[in-house]
């Protein structure tokens, strides 16, 4: 909460200007201290008004220019398209993943096994996963680690682009 000697400051630096932006605790505060009699201003017409219903204005006129837009159809088209890449780029991942899996060797996947067993243990989740769901378990958590290798979401666009571009 800002304190009174800024309010003030803040009174006396608009100089008669409206405030735009305020925040709902800033606002709660202009209120208060106009209620006190704190926050008048002599009009050119020569009439005495609170600062506070600019303030309350100004603060309205905020929630209505921040409130969401009902989407368009060229918009709502837009984000069917990007939804569409994401889960198209999703299944790229994981069979990207699956065949960076099926490329280990038989010593690099056993030494990667070791490693996520000794991760599990470590996090005492080794003892609570049912026996045979442990290896599934240990091999999901390799293909995580493959999958972090896979080209992220920008190149894989850029790639798709230029390979349906004659």
């Amino acid at each position: 909460m800002p304190s009174r000697a800024l309010l003030e400051r803040i009174r006396d630096g608009l100089a008669g200007a409206p405030p735009e932006g305020l925040t709902r605790a800033i606002y709660r505060a202009w209120k208060r201290i106009t209620s006190l009699g704190m926050l008048a201003r002599e009009t050119a017409k020569g009439r005495i008004e609170g600062l506070a219903a600019d303030a309350g204005a100004a603060w309205r006129k905020s929630q209505k220019s921040a409130a969401p837009r009902p989407p368009t159809e060229a918009t709502r088209q837009q984000e069917d398209e990007l939804r569409a890449l994401v889960l198209e780029y999703e299944y790229f991942r994981e069979q990207e993943a699956w065949a960076l899996f099926e490329a280990l060797g038989s010593d690099a996947l056993e030494a990667r096994r070791a490693e996520k067993r000794t991760y599990l243990k470590g996090q005492g989740r080794w003892d609570r996963i049912a026996p045979d769901v442990r290896i599934r378990e240990v091999d999901d958590l390799i293909r995580l680690d493959l999958v972090k290798g896979v080209a992220p979401f920008e190149e894989w666009l850029k790639w798709k682009r230029e390979a349906e571009t004659p």
